[in-house]
């Protein structure tokens, strides 16, 4: 009967209920209720389900966007492969419950606060070390610490993107690492990316999209990563052309948005780059640059 309710029907239900209480039903279709829509509605992001049939919490395999969980229902989720926490939902109180998932492939944290205690990292790390399958973490939107000895050593992708990076210490050995996101850390030094490609000396993906404090050193740092590199990101930095060559040939190259590449240093890229994206610094300017490019006229995206 229930499985046959209008979408209204089940929304104005729903207000009555609290997520706790959703998750007890056993027997659940995406078709007739989507829980993301309308748990939305109440300030409360629901679980992603990702499969059209039927089933119980015990096949769910994936949740993600949950922003209020209680850990006990989060403990009947034992075959999850990927878990997306957000804002409140991040508690060092789950941090336990998380730990339980070692099915764990994924886990993603994603905060609104802009700083957390030292014993946060403390409990993370040893909630990410009871997770054997654990292949990637992203962590976004949080002044990190500088110490970094609660990263697990295990771990293919990393994503430290908008985490306030800067005077990194204790970076632990990451040797099976092949991908590594540091955008928009605005303050990364030239020392922290060393440390990072020493710990990583496997690493194939590299974004340092918006790191706009890194000189020529830093980048120089990233040659120890050949020929394994295959896929760089430097869009929005300060990164030069004598850098940049020493890195190629690159099968992905993104330097949308740098101020120190005239059209004359892209078109010398361009030929030793698969697939890329290219463009100067300012958008109102970007219409002249691609056409100095293809014409193979010089252009300075300083010069205005």
């Amino acid at each position: 009967m229930w499985l046959r309710c209008p979408r209204a029907v089940w929304g104005k239900a729903l207000i009555f209920l609290t997520v706790k209480e959703v998750a007890r039903f056993t027997v659940l279709s995406r078709g007739t209720l989507d829980l993301r829509a309308f748990w939305h509605s109440l300030e409360v992001r629901g679980p992603v389900w990702t499969r059209r049939q039927l089933f119980e919490p015990g096949a769910v395999r994936r949740l993600s966007s949950l922003v209020s969980v209680p850990a006990d229902w989060l403990l009947q989720f034992g075959n999850l492969t990927a878990l997306e926490l957000q804002s409140s939902a991040v508690d060092p109180s789950l941090h336990p419950a998380v730990s339980t998932l070692t099915n764990l492939l994924q886990l993603t944290l994603v905060y609104n606060h802009p700083r957390l205690e030292p014993e946060f990292w403390e409990s993370l790390g040893a909630c990410l070390a009871n997770l054997p399958r654990l292949e990637y973490v992203r962590l976004s939107g949080v002044e990190a610490s500088r110490d970094m000895s609660w990263l697990p050593s295990t771990l293919l992708g990393l994503d430290l993107d908008d985490c306030g990076l800067q005077d990194l210490i204790h970076v632990p050995p990451m040797l099976r690492l092949l991908a590594l996101d540091l955008s928009k850390n605005a303050m990364l030094q030239d020392e922290d990316v060393r440390a990072l490609v020493r710990a990583a000396p496997r690493l194939c993906s590299v974004n340092l999209n918006g790191c706009k404090w890194l000189s020529s050193e830093g980048f120089d740092s990233l040659q120890n990563l050949k020929p394994t590199l295959q896929h760089l990101e430097v869009a929005d930095t300060l990164i030069e052309e004598a850098s940049l060559l020493k890195l190629l040939p690159l099968p992905k190259l993104n330097v949308h948005g740098t101020r120190n590449l005239s059209a004359s240093a892209v078109r010398r890229i361009l030929h030793q780059v698969r697939s890329g994206s290219f463009g100067c610094h300012d958008k109102d300017t970007d219409l002249e640059f691609y056409k100095a490019v293809v014409h193979g006229d010089d252009y300075d995206s300083d010069s205005d």
